[in-house]
């Protein structure tokens, strides 16, 4: 099987040289199927939306834990405020979330 010297980009749809795609040695021709231009195109437009949904929910989620964690700093031993924030959080006597 012989390596081809150009190929066509999945983003644009140009064939380009092999040279106009980033290194990938997984792939069978060693590189990306997206150009770098539309790689680059793809990245800021992810960076401009923001982050994700669900990782705003998760940071959220981490905040809220924290905030518990603080206030029951003062009445719960250092060693059971993970189980003690999940417990007032979930509602559930005994749960430890492998998460935390």
């Amino acid at each position: 099987m012989s390596v081809p010297t150009s190929k066509v980009c999945t983003g644009c749809g140009e064939r380009k040289s092999l040279d106009a795609f980033h290194r990938q040695r997984a792939h069978w021709t060693g590189r990306t199927s997206r150009c770098r231009i539309c790689t680059a195109a793809i990245a800021t437009e992810r960076r401009e939306r923001g982050p994700a949904p669900s990782r705003l929910a998760a940071e959220e989620a981490e905040e809220r834990r924290h905030a518990v964690a603080l206030a029951l700093a003062g009445s719960v031993r250092a060693g059971r405020i993970v189980a003690a924030v999940d417990r007032a959080l979930n509602g559930r006597r005994g749960y430890r979330s492998e998460s935390v």
